[in-house]
Parts: structure tokens; sequence; C-alpha cells
């Protein structure tokens, strides 16, 4: 049976219109709240460039720098289980009490064990430092070290480029985790941090710093660290990207965050 043209086209159109596009943020400046933001379009040599006006530029501390090319984004970095980075804690990064959001776009190359996106942790023994990485099995988790593991309910799956994010809203409060911009689960709050402590010395990306442990392994893109707790909507929003530096011509010098092909 031949299929009229004019029915193809209404039911492409249809097609179209049940897949909406993610909206993107437009920074001109990027906000205070964010502590860090890391695109990983550098594309070669060992330094990480911090887009938020900190300028936490992370330097590489263990293993090799492999950048890896996407089709939406340019470039990711592939952590291979060795991979990690670091930049020294500052005033802004000692400022942190009890709040934070995280979010990621990530793919897994590995599952088993537990595996750090970030940190920032403390070297006496302390609780005043938090993490956000994976679980032994690829769920998400944020940890007040020494307290407790936030630990979603979903995983993440392996070889599939994923958006993943926490936020914490204190001691007594939740923690609630997103997968591809959608509420996971929610985890009663477990203890607090406080990066003003003086054994608390750095912010960790792709292992566990103090114990050259906990190496993330797969591809990492897109990463950002706010002190405020972010709402679903603001979540979702971020996961569709964010476009920074408009000139005054109305064209953008740097997109960051499209949608990943999976």
């Amino acid at each position: 049976m031949t299929v009229p043209r004019s029915a193809c086209t209404a039911a492409l159109a249809l097609a179209l219109i049940a897949v909406p596009a993610l909206a993107q943020v437009t920074f001109s400046t990027v906000p205070d709240d964010f502590v860090l933001f890391v695109n990983f379009d550098e594309g070669s040599g060992d330094t990480l460039v911090d887009h938020s006006s900190y300028e936490h530029n992370l330097e590489l501390v263990n293993g090799s720098a492999d950048w890896v090319s996407d089709k939406d984004t340019g470039k990711a970095m592939e952590f291979d289980g060795e991979t990690a980075f670091q930049v020294e804690k500052t005033d802004v990064l000692a400022s942190f009490m009890d709040t934070i959001s995280v979010g990621a776009w990530v793919r897994l190359s590995a599952t088993d064990g537990w595996r750090n996106i970030i940190e920032m942790d403390n070297t006496d023994g302390g609780n005043e430092a938090w993490k956000v990485g994976f679980a032994d099995g690829g769920a998400p988790v944020f940890t007040t070290y020494r307290v407790k593991d936030h630990i979603a309910t979903g995983v993440v799956e392996m070889d599939e480029w994923h958006h993943v994010a926490c936020t914490y809203d204190g001691d007594g409060g939740t923690a609630t985790f997103y997968i591809d911009g959608e509420i996971d689960s929610e985890v009663a709050g477990g203890g607090f941090f406080d990066t003003s402590a003086d054994d608390v010395t750095s912010m960790d990306i792709g292992w566990r710093g103090n114990s050259a442990a906990s190496f993330m392994s797969g591809a990492m893109d897109q990463l950002w660290v706010s002190m405020d707790v972010k709402s679903p909507a603001e979540v979702k929003d971020l996961m569709g990207g964010i476009i920074l530096g408009v000139d005054p011509a109305g064209k953008t010098a740097t997109t960051w965050g499209h949608m990943k092909g999976r």
C-alpha cells in the first residue's frame, strides 16, 4: 500500500511536536552562586578552564588528559581510572556551608566500585567535606564524608550519555537526585559540611584526592557546582544547556551544553 505524502508529512510533524527541545540558559556573566563551570572544550593541555567568575582552573595531578570528541559539544574528557584534576581551595571554596547543587553529563565505562565525579575532602578524618559520584553499581551518590552516603534509587547505564545532578539542602533536609533532568529519588539528609576547615585543602575532579582512590571511569562533560539549591526547573534548564558570553551583535561566543545524543 502506498502512503500519501501528506500523511507522511503530518506524521513527521506530530513526531517533532512530541519531542520538544530542551530549554537553554543564557548568562552574560555566570551568577556568583556558581563556583565552577567546566565545559572540557579545551581539547589539549593539562588545564581545565573554569568559566565561573572565580576562575577555579584545575590542573592535572594524576594520570593523563585524554580529550575525546562528541558530535554535539565538541570535546569531553575521558577519565580512564587514573585521571584526576585539582584546584587548591580559595576563599570562595572555603565558604560552602551546608547547601550545594552539582550537575554533569557522563558516559560511564565502568560501574563497579565507588567512583567520584567531584569532591572536597579533608585529611584528618573529620566530617566537614562532601562528594558527588557513583556508588557500586552506578547509582549516583552524595556523601557527607564520614556521616552519610545518600544513594539514589536509579542507576546510570554504561556507554550512554546521561545527565546526573544532585541538590542538598542541609543536615535534616533532603538530597534530591536527578537523572536526565527528572527527579529520580529523594533521600533524607544526614550531616553538614564546612569547607572552611583547615584540612579541606582542594577541590578534586575524578578521584578521592586524600587516598588516591575512587577514580572516575568514563567520559565527563559540562560540570557545574553551585552553592545554591537548584529547583527542578533550573536543573532541567541547566541540563539543556548554557550559552555564555553574548556579544552586542547577539552572537554567542561560547555555547555550553547542547543535548547529548544517546
